[in-house]
């Protein structure tokens, strides 16, 4: 979660959270080095908190596909997606519909 709250405070120019994350670390190996645990240990973490951040990407698409209405590929974009197809297929994955069928059946 650190990481999610650490992603979240960020300001940057870019909607990508995973490119801000890399940019802030220089390599893997260097980084568990820094914070003093093994790389194993380190790639846990790293893997934890990706899930929080799909699960909070997922999250906030559903949001905008409720309350606004901006285009599939503009939310995708908003959520820190670059490429539309992974974010349809992650949304998928995630919440069982498609972003247009969640849309269309989530709607009050």
């Amino acid at each position: 979660m650190m990481l999610i709250s650490w992603i979240k405070g960020s300001e940057n120019s870019t909607h990508d959270p995973v490119l801000i994350f890399a940019n802030a670390l220089n390599t893997f190996q260097n980084t568990a080095m820094r914070v003093r645990i093994s790389e194993k240990c380190f790639a846990l973490v790293i893997t934890a908190d990706s899930k929080d951040l799909i699960h909070a990407r997922i999250e906030r698409a559903k949001q905008l596909l409720l309350h606004t209405n901006l285009q599939i590929q503009e939310i995708a974009y908003q959520c820190g997606y670059q490429n539309g197809n992974h974010f349809m297929r992650q949304f998928k994955e995630h919440t069982g519909e498609t972003a247009k069928n969640y849309r269309i059946n989530h709607q009050i």
